[in-house]
């Protein structure tokens, strides 16, 4: 008693069959063929393959070529940003709060750290809002 994986082929070769089985498709397609030319005479069908290809090629250069574009230059700008942020963050460069008043006059404070930033931020709107406008941050801060 044996076990196989795989059916046995007989007396046929692996080629020998693949041969035998494309030839009964090719003759069935074919008889197919036969029955239904086509919706379009023979240069019809040229014509309007030529224009579905001028048209795909069209759209190609006035479409898809400039969106491309236009995605690749979005995915520069994240990646330019992240790694700006990533390296201001790992080098520890401060962050640059301003505060603009009506009449032009402009107060700014350096902190560094990104949550620091924004936490101090926060206390400038604050205290601005109260009026007091708060002392430059040391620069331990």
């Amino acid at each position: 008693m044996r076990r196989h994986w795989a059916p046995r082929f007989g007396g046929e070769t692996l080629g020998g069959r693949f041969l035998r089985r494309f030839r009964a498709v090719r003759r069935r397609t074919s008889d197919a063929a036969d029955l239904d030319p086509g919706c379009l005479d023979v240069g019809g069908e040229g014509i309007a393959v030529a224009i579905a290809v001028i048209v795909a090629l069209l759209l190609l250069i006035f479409i898809g070529i400039p969106f491309l574009l236009a995605l690749l230059d979005l995915v520069l700008l994240l990646v330019l940003t992240a790694l700006g942020v990533a390296g201001r963050v790992l080098f520890r460069r401060p962050w640059t709060i301003e505060a603009r008043h009506r009449d032009g006059t402009v107060h700014t404070w350096r902190v560094t750290g990104l949550r620091a930033s924004a936490a101090r931020r926060d206390e400038i709107a604050a205290a601005l809002a109260a009026g007091v406008v708060p002392a430059p941050d040391a620069p331990g801060r």
